[in-house]
């Protein structure tokens, strides 16, 4: 009884040690091929933000920017342990041979909340001021709706051929040519935005209710009863000077509404255009009155 039992351990620990190489060798592929590995228990540390994939004899460690479900490409520092020995792992760059192009036609004249294009389970794709969103591929153009309906999983990879902008505890920002695009980090959420470039937004947006102006902007212009009918040069490019009638950039502000509880957010007209967070062609198609005038070279 006791043989066989001593025969039954030495078989479980052959097999386990077994299992644990194998496992470790197909986790040390998948990260050196740039995938997330297979063969673990994934925990995150939300203080020091990193993540450890634990297996049997085998970790790999590495600091997250934002999301555990984030690409080992945006990873700098990756680490993989085997029993004592460590191993660093050179990061893994991103394929720059993109075979399609996103196309997208504006609406300039849109003031509406943000719609829901495309669902499937919990993947929701909203858009912004767009009409038409395509994938060009093989000189073949098809609308990104129709494209998802052959290959559900492009959206959840496309992103990360983008560039990157940034990130809060809520979403990452990537840029393409001619949008924004705004993944969201929320638990049980699969929420993705495509919106102009340079759309303000709340740094929460992610969180509101799905009927709720998401991305909504205004141009608020306070009244003050000492106006100075001076000629005000606001802003000038290249080509043009920018004034208004009167003297009154201090008092015009592009105001993100309160939601949910969230305070109102406003930026003033200069501080707007001084840091390109929307161009001066953006600010007169929701509306912003002024006159311009040529420069003379």
């Amino acid at each position: 009884m006791k043989k066989n039992l001593f025969n039954i351990i030495v078989k479980f620990i052959i097999i386990l040690i077994f299992l644990g190489i194998i496992f470790a060798l197909c986790d040390y592929f998948q990260v050196k091929s740039g995938n997330i590995p297979i063969f673990n228990i994934s925990k995150v540390d939300d203080i020091s933000m990193k993540q450890v994939y634990q297996g049997i004899f085998h970790k790999i460690e590495r600091k997250l920017l934002v999301s555990p479900n984030e690409s080992l490409h945006d990873s700098d520092d990756l680490v993989y342990s085997f029993l004592i020995f460590d191993f660093d792992i050179k990061k893994i760059y991103k394929n720059e041979d993109i075979s399609y192009q996103i196309d997208v036609k504006e609406n300039k004249e849109c003031h509406q909340e943000a719609k829901l294009y495309y669902l499937n389970g919990k993947t929701k794709i909203y858009t912004y001021c767009f009409d038409n969103i395509n994938i060009i591929k093989d000189n073949k153009k098809i609308a990104l709706v129709d494209y998802l309906k052959k290959d559900k999983k492009f959206i959840g990879n496309f992103y990360k051929d983008l560039l990157y902008l940034g990130f809060n505890q809520k979403y990452e920002l990537y840029s393409g040519d001619e949008f924004d695009f705004y993944k969201c980090n929320i638990e049980n959420s699969n929420d993705y935005y495509f919106v102009p470039k340079g759309t303000l937004v709340q740094p929460d947006f992610c969180t509101y209710k799905e009927d709720e102006y998401k991305l909504l902007f205004k141009i608020v212009e306070e009244n003050t009863d000492n106006t100075i009918n001076t000629l005000e040069t606001f802003y000038e490019d290249e080509s043009y000077y920018y004034e208004f009638d009167e003297v009154k950039s201090d008092r015009v502000y592009i105001v993100i509404p309160s939601l949910d509880g969230s305070s109102e957010i406003r930026y003033t007209l200069k501080e707007v255009l001084n840091n390109k967070m929307l161009s001066i062609d953006e600010l007169e198609s929701k509306g912003l009155k002024f006159n311009k005038r040529k420069k003379v070279s």
